[in-house]
């Protein structure tokens, strides 16, 4: 390689040059678009247990900025396996949360089963899981 570089010296900077500006564009891209650490913050509202204790939903008010008005997301915990399940998103301040049986909840006057439903603003319906 030493004697190719010795050979081709303006080949090697311009290789070395796209290389370094290669490694500095996806480091912008994944500094931009993917690290987490930059989201909008989010304020834990309030937790609540199903009726079984099967289920514990916790509600999140995001602050988008200034620009942006507050949303509420709601993440459904199963306690057997411990997955997590973001079940409603909407437009919103405060959250009222009522459990109308062991896989019911009202969030804010939106049912759901947390089985297998959710609830997106954006799109003003219920719609099930199984459905996509």
């Amino acid at each position: 390689m030493g004697k190719w570089m010795k050979c081709h010296p303006v080949m090697t900077v311009v290789i070395g040059y796209f290389t370094v500006l290669t490694v500095l564009a996806g480091f912008a891209f994944y500094w931009l678009f993917i690290d987490m650490q930059y989201l909008p913050t989010e304020e834990r509202l309030l937790s609540s247990r199903s009726p079984d204790g099967e289920y514990t939903l916790t509600v999140y008010r995001n602050n988008g900025g200034a620009t942006v008005p507050y949303t509420l997301s709601g993440e459904v915990t199963a306690a057997r396996t411990g997955k997590q399940t973001i079940i409603y998103w909407a437009d919103g301040v405060e959250a009222e949360v009522e459990w109308s049986g062991e896989t019911n909840v009202r969030i804010n006057g939106v049912e759901l089963d947390v089985r297998s439903e959710k609830y997106d603003y954006r799109r003003h319906r219920q719609e099930g899981t199984d459905t996509h």
